[in-house]
């Protein structure tokens, strides 16, 4: 949670960045061009069903910006280009993080983000 918190915080979000575990989808939006991050929580959906009952669809289309918790419930819908972070555990204090970016956008964001955090 503390990630999607940071992301959230980068963005640009006008609202606290909290977890959807109750409401399936959250929205960030910033200022000041209004645009949405949306934030899933995944685990909860448990068929296909539930992921058009829960608005994701829609989300989906939306063409928006999003952070999916345990994205691999909804994999069948998600679009072709997408970045996937898995976190694996180390220890109490630490994680591993794995990027692997599937697509010419999500492949742009990835070189993006390791040039601006390591200038690689």
């Amino acid at each position: 949670m503390e990630l999607v918190r940071r992301i959230g915080r980068g963005w640009g979000s006008t609202v606290r960045v909290t977890s959807p575990t109750f409401t399936l989808i959250n929205e960030y939006p910033r200022l000041p061009d209004g645009r949405i991050l949306y934030h899933v929580d995944g685990y909860r959906l448990e068929s296909e069903g539930d992921i058009f009952t829960s608005g994701l669809e829609d989300v989906l289309e939306s063409g928006g910006a999003m952070m999916i918790e345990w994205p691999e419930r909804v994999e069948s819908v998600l679009p072709a280009d997408n970045l996937w972070i898995t976190f694996t555990y180390v220890n109490e204090m630490r994680r591993s993080l794995r990027f692997v970016a599937n697509g010419e956008r999500s492949m742009t964001l990835l070189r993006e983000f390791r040039q601006r955090a390591f200038g690689v």
